[in-house]
């Protein structure tokens, strides 16, 4: 902890603690310190383990900076007509990480305005700590316009967002660019990702890393590349209707409250996945279609892959089950479909304990069912509830 002065006196503006009329304050500067070492710290290990392409001031035009590198074609902050405060100064850094994925580092300048004319005397005359909030009031938030190039479909994908780690802000930029408000003297780290738009387009693809939020309606084709590594973040959900199919080939984690519905007529292909279920999120197929190849799946809680007349097909796979977790099949007779549930070269598995029937269960007597090279845990039991074989 500091005390005093750190530069001459009077320049008590960069101190962490001051005296004043024989009394100790923590300055302003403290507190204001205190909440952005998280955030320093968040940036700070990410951009460590980046390339640096080079810095800028971001001003109300685009800058004379080479921007192809972090995938831009421009970079501004709006004007904003009759602001009484000057406008832009916004610092901009870029860089990219392993991978090659773009990520932008803007801090605004604009921080804080003097209440009275405290600088216009000579020498500069500075309020005591003690009124330092009454002195200086926090200037309006600056809004940085983001906008992607082209080349960025071929990079990361059909759709393009901006997202921030410290907080998980997700910033797409649909139709043509993101607007990112940044508040006075704050900063934020921006990732390029991919996304998906609430209705995404014929044939949209992510190839790169991604983040998803908010309600999903795939109608078309949806692809995650072998090399995507896709978040679905909290209380986010797709649903696949008619005709429509998502195929994940390469990582996908799921947030809680996280849900992925197919409908009659829908396909979710699931290939070399890793990945777990929490307590709140699952899959539900409901006359649709799920396959899941190569796949290692964890379902926590009361969650696992629920289908309704549905077909599920499980191929060199295996799948581990907490607490209620499970895969099931039934028929509610509304469109007299009956299903199917095709399994090879699975292994099953649960925590000790757990009621016998937790793990894989048929419920209906017109389910087609063909298990093959089927395995489990030592005394688990998998009850098919009187299934046509």
């Amino acid at each position: 902890m500091f005390q005093g002065n750190i530069l001459s006196t009077g320049d008590y503006n960069v101190g962490l603690m001051n005296e004043y009329n024989n009394s100790y304050y923590t300055s302003p500067q403290y507190y204001a310190a205190k909440e952005a070492n998280n955030k320093i710290h968040k940036y700070g290990t990410i951009l460590n383990n980046c390339t640096w392409f080079g810095a800028d001031s971001i001003m109300t035009f685009s800058p004379s900076f080479d921007l192809s590198c972090v995938l831009l074609d421009s970079l501004y902050v709006p004007l904003i007509t009759n602001s009484p405060l000057y406008q832009g100064y916004v610092q901009a850094g870029f860089y990219k990480n392993a991978n090659s994925e773009p990520h932008i580092m803007l801090v605004n300048r604009r921080a804080i305005q003097t209440q009275a004319n405290l600088m216009s005397i000579s020498p500069v005359s500075y309020p005591p700590l003690v009124t330092y909030n009454n002195s200086y009031t926090s200037a309006e938030p600056q809004t940085v316009r983001l906008f992607p190039s082209d080349e960025t479909g071929a990079v990361i994908g059909t759709d393009i967002a901006f997202y921030d780690p410290f907080d998980s802000t997700l910033y797409k930029a649909l139709p043509d660019y993101a607007d990112v408000e940044i508040g006075p003297g704050d900063g934020r780290l921006l990732q390029m990702v991919g996304t998906l738009r609430s209705n995404p387009v014929q044939n949209s693809v992510i190839y790169a890393s991604g983040y998803l939020q908010g309600s999903i309606t795939v109608s078309g084709n949806v692809t995650f590349t072998e090399d995507s590594d896709v978040t679905m973040l909290p209380n986010t959900s797709i649903t696949i209707n008619s005709g429509g199919s998502l195929t994940v080939n390469g990582d996908l984690h799921i947030s809680a409250d996280c849900h992925i519905t197919v409908n009659q007529g829908g396909t979710l292909t699931l290939n070399t996945l890793n990945t777990f279920f929490p307590n709140t999120a699952g899959i539900d197929v409901h006359y649709g279609e799920i396959n899941i190849n190569n796949s290692n799946l964890t379902f926590f809680g009361d969650t696992g892959i629920l289908g309704e007349a549905s077909t599920i097909r499980l191929s060199n796979s295996e799948f581990r089950f907490d607490y209620l977790g499970r895969i099931t099949n039934y028929s509610s007779g509304t469109y007299g479909d009956s299903g199917s549930i095709i399994a090879s070269n699975c292994s099953f598995t649960a925590n000790p304990g757990l009621e016998s029937w937790f793990g894989f269960s048929v419920m209906h007597s017109s389910c087609f069912v063909l298990i093959t090279a089927l395995s489990a845990r030592p005394g688990q039991v998998f009850i098919l509830r009187t299934p046509t074989f």
